[in-house]
């Protein structure tokens, strides 16, 4: 993606802005996204974005909590394996606050092995490798964490 036109793209109404590359398209567009997803394409080269806001998870550590999402991914898709090939540490948001407190980013890179079965007069693949990206994983720091949980992007302050 290094020598692509990036522009920026407005996320979730506005709230949040990224800059990617032009030749990703709004899913949206095409079919329906749920609300606390963003997903964009590029049909040509087999790629995809996919942005989720995900729920607080208050007995996660902060560094750990982009494998975690993987891992949950992996659980929910019946993965046969996982692996993570990549972890960030953990970094703060400036900018990014839950009420008072500052969010933190993590991020991870993994594979899955899945397989799928496709309808039962076409072929069956089986043993897929899907690599998975979590990546912006943001959460309030666990140490200023209130009991308030964050479920709506209203809750952060940009």
């Amino acid at each position: 993606m290094s020598g692509d036109f990036c522009t920026q793209r407005n996320l979730f109404g506005g709230a949040i802005v990224s800059n990617f590359p032009l030749r990703f398209e709004d899913v949206s567009n095409i079919r329906q996204v749920p609300d606390h997803q963003e997903v964009f394409v590029d049909p040509t080269r087999d790629e995809s974005l996919i942005f989720e806001l995900l729920d607080l998870k208050t007995d996660v550590a902060d560094h750990g909590s982009a494998t975690w999402f993987l891992q949950d991914l992996a659980n929910e898709q019946d993965a046969e394996g996982t692996m993570v090939l990549e972890q960030s540490g953990v970094y703060e948001a400036g900018g990014l606050r839950l009420r008072n407190n500052p969010a933190i980013i993590n991020t991870a890179v993994g594979q899955m092995v899945c397989t799928i079965v496709m309808d039962p007069s076409g072929p069956i693949r089986t043993r897929t490798k899907v690599e998975t990206t979590s990546r912006d994983t943001v959460q309030p720091r666990r140490s200023q964490r209130s009991r308030h949980q964050p479920n709506r992007l209203d809750d952060f302050i940009l």
